[in-house]
């Protein structure tokens, strides 16, 4: 169980991975 955050743009949000 991950947390991944990426930010395309101007917009971050995190994703879960595992």
């Amino acid at each position: 169980m991950v947390l991944n955050c990426i930010k395309p743009g101007l917009t971050n949000h995190c994703k879960q991975i595992k």
